[in-house]
């Protein structure tokens, strides 16, 4: 969730970077419903707001890499060129990307019920939450294992 932070708070003060950005997400994800939306850093206090935060960046991903491409090759701020590339190689790393897709998917079904957690007693709506992420877990370990004996298998020891 830092490097989410990180690259809202690097595009944001700048005015160009915000314009390449805003160009960006009208070509990579117009169309979207999040096609008008600007990234929103991540709120430390707010869960519900995390939520969107998570949404909102996996969503502009594309025109995410594609601003961090755009801005690390800038010749004249050579400062604001190696932060972008910094960014640009957090993002693009499996690890991120993966941790990035499970926790908009995680919250995406927790969040209904904490939503709605006036009206849904705690008690009740427990097995609701752990079901799914019970099938989660699952999903994960059968896909980092497949991964790793690919990976393995083309390994030459």
């Amino acid at each position: 969730m830092a490097t989410i932070w990180d690259i809202c708070v690097f595009l944001s003060p700048s005015a160009q970077r915000v314009s390449i950005f805003q160009d960006n997400v009208q070509r990579e994800v117009s169309g979207s419903a999040f096609s008008r939306q600007k990234l929103k850093p991540i709120c430390a206090t707010r869960w519900v707001e995390k939520h969107d935060s998570i949404i909102i960046f996996v969503t502009l991903l594309p025109a995410v890499v594609s601003t961090l491409e755009e801005l690390q090759q800038e010749k004249k701020q050579v400062e604001v060129a190696t932060k972008a590339a910094t960014l640009l190689n957090s993002v693009q790393k499996c690890t991120f990307l993966i941790a990035a897709l499970v926790m908009q998917h995680t919250s995406g079904i927790i969040l209904p019920f904490f939503e709605n957690e006036i009206f849904l007693p705690k008690k009740r709506c427990l097995p609701n939450i752990l079901s799914p992420l019970s099938f989660i877990q699952i999903t994960i370990v059968k896909t980092f294992c497949i991964c790793s004996h690919s990976f393995f298998e083309k390994q030459a020891f």
